[in-house]
């Protein structure tokens, strides 16, 4: 079978990107897209980020793994969870760091790891779909060329299109502006370019194979085209929420396969895992709990990201006009507005602090579950992840 799980459910959790790039050009800018956007943030969001840490936790084919790497699943993301802490809620008096300069640093931190967790789920994606299909496991150009490719489309494409629409911006509204108008139409026809022309070779490489897979085609050409969209619209708010759903609904919808899947286990399930396993005997049963668990959370986690975001509006805004302007899910801007009486207080920093190191724990556990370079990962995984139906 060359689906994960079955052609309909692909089509909805791992092709989430053609769908919702249908939903987006037919819709841009309507009160409609709004509401699916707000319906598919409230259950998938938060969601998506408990998605491995379930799999760790409460999928008892893990429970051995769990207990051989105790440094990879426990003790890294305790240490990253003290350090965030730490370096938002010390005060300066004894960490003569500025706090803005700790925020800054966490920022750039998070910006850059969570470019890289979302190029390399691309790639796992697509090598889950190439092992299905039974493609050569020998063939270390194709694997390169898949790896180059989710690196410069997504990896490339969206900084370059975060610069395109940050100098668009400044330059309307500074007529000095050091880059000419061609110039930064340069940068858009560029990323096009690069966007489509990886996609469509993508597409040709996989037809000439002699195994070639279609869902593996149809992953890459949803990946490639919302890259591409974010330099055909005046925002890259479209862009992004193709790309953001796709995400979530990958995350959710491979981890619910995984949980209801079976793999041999040494011991006998204490209560912990009998509990847990009345809801990994259906993947909808483990669905319907990251759906609650999402909807339950998200209004904390975004108050959270908020106030992140808050911190962060003045060094931003030097680079994304539009960045004071941008509305979230639950709190809009006059929450933004009513920080600014709250001042710098514990609860302020307490908020900050969760969001980042909610961040950090997700993208460690995403590295720890599905690091298959690791024999041992690919030992508890690959039962879960290739179960026969």
């Amino acid at each position: 079978m060359v689906w994960m799980r079955s052609r309909s459910y692909d089509a909805v959790f791992m092709m989430g990107g053609l769908w919702t790039m249908g939903l987006v050009v037919a819709l841009n800018g309507t009160g409609l897209l709004k509401s699916i956007q707000f319906g598919l943030a409230v259950l998938f969001w938060v969601g998506h980020r408990l998605t491995t840490t379930y799999i760790a936790y409460c999928q008892e084919a893990y429970r051995e793994h769990l207990t051989k790497q105790r440094v990879r699943f426990l003790y890294v993301p305790g240490a990253v969870l003290a350090l965030v802490f730490i370096m938002v809620m010390v005060p300066e008096s004894v960490l003569p760091v500025p706090v803005l300069h700790r925020l800054l640093a966490l920022a750039a931190l998070d910006f850059a790891w969570e470019f890289y967790h979302f190029t390399m789920q691309h790639y796992g994606v697509v090598s889950i779909y190439r092992m299905r299909a039974g493609q050569d496991p020998g063939a270390v150009a194709d694997k390169r060329w898949e790896k180059i490719f989710c690196y410069a489309v997504f990896g490339g494409g969206i900084p370059l299109a975060t610069l395109y629409h940050a100098f668009k911006g400044m330059a309307a509204s500074n007529p000095d502006f050091f880059m000419p108008g061609w110039g930064i139409q340069g940068m858009r026809m560029l990323g096009i370019a690069v966007a489509l022309g990886f996609t469509a070779r993508a597409v040709v490489v996989e037809a000439r194979n002699p195994k070639m897979s279609l869902p593996k085609l149809l992953y890459m050409v949803s990946v490639g085209l919302p890259v591409s969209l974010a330099f055909v619209y005046d925002s890259m708010a479209p862009a992004l929420l193709i790309l953001a759903v796709q995400h979530w609904m990958v995350s959710v919808g491979l981890t619910s396969h995984m949980a209801a899947g079976r793999a041999p286990v040494k011991t006998e399930p204490n209560v912990w895992y009998r509990f847990w396993n009345v809801f990994n005997r259906s993947p909808w049963a483990v669905m319907v709990i990251m759906c609650i668990g999402s909807a339950a959370l998200a209004p904390v986690m975004e108050f959270s990201d908020v106030e992140r975001r808050y911190v962060m509006r003045a060094v931003r805004a030097a680079f994304d006009p539009a960045s004071a302007e941008r509305h979230y899910v639950y709190w809009g801007a006059q929450y933004l507005d009513l920080l600014a009486f709250m001042g710098r207080n514990t609860v302020v920093s307490l908020f900050i602090a969760t969001g980042f190191a909610f961040g950090y724990i997700h993208y460690l556990m995403d590295r720890a579950v599905y690091r298959f370079s690791d024999p041992d990962t690919r030992r508890q995984s690959a039962p879960l992840i290739f179960q026969k139906l």
